[in-house]
């Protein structure tokens, strides 16, 4: 974001202040929207369960399976149990891991050694 802001501030000179000063706040408005972004993203993975909080041994083998790209009804027969059951794990897993989608849930539990790919 410095490297943006101070890029910004260069090249200013005469006649083209106006013009270098209103880019300069444009990418100014750029970088503080990059490093907001950067801070959502490291605060969204900083530390996704809770402490005393984790996937019960259910919940990761759904997580092992999603992770192979199975739907809830594969689950459901692989694991036998129904798929309303495999749905409430999913939306489970999604609220621990605060993942909005099963790709995101497999890419979270895998960085977390959580599952094996």
């Amino acid at each position: 974001a410095r490297g943006l802001h101070a890029h910004a501030h260069a090249g200013r000179g005469a006649g083209g202040d106006h013009v270098a000063g209103h880019q300069g706040h444009e990418l100014a408005y750029i970088a503080h929207d990059l490093g907001d972004a950067e801070n959502r993203f490291a605060l969204r993975y900083k530390d996704p369960l809770p402490p005393g909080e984790t996937l019960t041994q259910r919940e990761e083998q759904v997580l092992q399976l999603m992770a192979q790209g199975l739907p809830n009804k594969q689950i459901a027969a692989k694991l036998t149990i129904s798929q309303h059951t495999v749905k409430f794990h999913v939306a489970s897993i999604l609220a621990k891991l605060n993942a909005v989608s099963r790709t995101e849930a497999v890419t979270i539990g895998a960085r977390r050694g959580l599952i094996l790919l």
